[in-house]
């Protein structure tokens, strides 16, 4: 129903599934283990804003993730290895969608750095990381070593579940440089999020069918932000289905409308807004004779 996956339920599944892990492995060593999921999701600026920023059309920015490594106690470990097919990431479409890289058992200890290694982009041959432009041309994105390093200094204890999600910033991925080309800065473009859920808001709603309306066919929703052009979200309800959830939602004044079309070409097109939400926080909303 929704645009994109919701990073919320992929952490309870993860958390779930780690926890019978961690339960028969977690006391197997001296110093014990931990299981640990590394997550991305866009949290800044979305891709109109990066174009205004940028001077010109961006229509996506793409990496291609090798391995998640972290040194823990001193020692370089591993977290996340993809394959070349399942390492690419457009980061352009995480604002709704937070992507889980992998998930893993690992020494318990410190983590007092992380790298994010992408693979190289050839000088005759394939583009891992690239920007693409509006009008469909692939610029190369230089990546410094290849590597994004995120500051992070974090105890993970023995038996414990930990999920290390990372906020993309786009603006610090397409740093422009003086001669044209695409720069990423490795240790702004992520951002550890200490505690995911309150930098972001979410929205219960309930559609109330004015009176007299027994032959609806189906219902669209579209989220509208203050200050963005066109919807950041749009969904469609049908087979009576009156209930929607969003999540994600970063902090901003924000405007709902929902189209009921109805038998024939009639429709109805209800609203509620615009509100504030706050980072953390979750509104429930009415739309319809209730409606605020």
């Amino acid at each position: 129903m929704e645009r994109g996956t919701d990073v919320k339920s992929r952490l309870i599944v993860c958390t779930l599934f780690a926890l019978l892990l961690t339960g028969c492995l977690g006391g197997s060593g001296q110093q014990g283990t931990a299981e640990v999921g590394v997550y991305m999701v866009q949290t800044e600026p979305a891709a109109y804003e990066l174009q205004a920023q940028a001077g010109e059309g961006i229509a996506a920015v793409w990496v291609n993730v090798a391995k998640v490594t972290a040194r823990v106690d001193g020692r370089w470990v591993t977290l996340v290895e993809l394959p070349e097919g399942e390492g690419s990431v457009n980061l352009s479409d995480l604002r709704y969608r937070g992507r889980l890289l992998g998930s893993k058992t690992i020494p318990a200890g410190k983590i007092d750095e992380l790298r994010f290694v992408l693979r190289e982009n050839k000088t005759q041959g394939h583009l891992y990381n690239y920007v693409i432009l509006a009008d469909g041309s692939k610029v190369p994105l230089k990546v410094p070593s290849n590597e994004l390093k995120p500051q992070l200094k974090l105890p993970v204890t023995k038996d414990s579940v930990v999920e290390l999600v990372f906020g993309v910033n786009l603006a610090y991925f397409v740093e422009k440089g003086s001669d044209g080309s695409y720069n990423a800065n490795p240790s702004k473009a992520l951002r550890f999020l200490e505690s995911y859920l309150e930098n972001f808001a979410s929205i219960r709603g309930e559609i109330v069918l004015p009176a007299g309306v027994d032959q609806l066919l189906a219902i669209e929703l579209h989220l509208w932000r203050t200050g963005y052009p066109h919807p950041i979200w749009t969904a469609h309800l049908q087979d009576g289905v009156l209930r929607f959830e969003i999540t994600n939602l970063l902090e901003g004044e924000y405007r709902l409308e929902a189209s009921l079309q109805l038998l024939g070409t009639a429709s109805i097109t209800l609203s509620s807004g615009p509100f504030y939400l706050e980072a953390g926080s979750s509104k429930a909303l009415t739309l319809g004779s209730k409606g605020k």
